[in-house]
C-alpha cells in the first residue's frame, strides 16, 4: 500500500500554527522588564563661599520632583514652588536649618555663620606652645599659627666665647629660634680674663 503524501496546505498552516505558539509562549512567559517610577524627592543647596559670616548674603535653591513644597529658614518660610524655590537670604551669626519640604518629601541642610575675624592680609602675634609666632588673615579668620623658621634643635649646645680668651657653652633655646647666653663649663657666667 502507497503512503499518502501530505498536502502542502496542511504543513504550511501547521508551519504557521507552530510559529503563533511559540510567540505566544515567549511573550506570555519571557521576563517583563521593570519599568521604575522616578524616584519622588526634594533636594536643597546653598550657594556661598566658604566659611559663611554673618551679615554675608547667600542664595539657597531647593527642587522637588515629590510637587509643591515649601522653604524654611530655621522654621520661617522664605519660598514655595512646584519643581524650583529660590531665595537671598541674610546670614545672621549662629547655627541654622534650611530645610524644604512637603507632606511627602523633605531635605534639609544644617549651616554655621562665624563673626568676621579680620580683613585680608591683617596680621597677629600668636603663641603656639610657647613660643611666639604670627597669624595671617585668610578667608576672614586668622590661619595657624607660624612659627620663626628653627635654626637650632631645643637643648642643643655649642661652644662659645666667654670674654675672648675663655671658653664656654650656648643652649639652643626651647623654640629653636636662636642660643642663650655664652656659660662657663659650670653653668655660670665666666669672670673677664686676667
Amino acid at each position: 500500500m502507497a503512503k499518502k503524501k501530505p498536502c502542502k496546505t496542511c504543513l504550511t498552516l501547521i508551519a504557521i500554527f507552530l510559529i503563533v505558539a511559540a510567540v505566544l509562549i515567549v511573550f506570555y512567559f519571557a521576563p517583563k522588564p521593570l519599568i521604575q517610577e522616578p524616584e519622588e524627592k526634594i533636594e536643597a543647596f546653598l550657594e556661598a563661599s566658604y566659611p559663611i559670616f554673618a551679615g554675608q548674603k547667600i542664595t539657597a535653591k531647593a527642587f522637588s520632583s515629590c510637587g509643591n513644597f515649601s522653604l524654611f529658614l530655621d522654621g520661617s518660610k522664605i519660598g514655595e514652588g512646584q519643581t524650583r524655590v529660590e531665595a537671598i537670604i541674610e546670614a545672621l551669626q549662629g547655627t541654622h536649618i534650611l530645610e524644604a519640604k512637603n507632606s511627602k518629601c523633605s531635605a534639609m541642610i544644617e549651616f554655621k555663620a562665624l563673626e568676621k575675624e579680620c580683613e585680608k592680609g591683617e596680621r597677629q602675634n600668636c603663641t603656639s606652645g610657647n613660643c611666639p609666632g604670627v597669624q595671617e588673615c585668610f578667608n576672614g579668620i586668622y590661619g595657624a599659627c607660624i612659627l620663626p623658621e628653627k635654626i637650632c634643635v631645643p637643648g642643643e649646645k655649642i661652644g662659645c666665647s666667654l670674654d675672648g680668651c675663655k671658653f664656654g657653652y650656648s643652649t639652643c633655646n626651647d623654640c629653636g629660634t636662636g642660643f642663650g647666653k655664652c656659660l662657663a663649663a659650670g653653668g655660670s657666667s665666666c669672670p673677664t680674663c686676667s
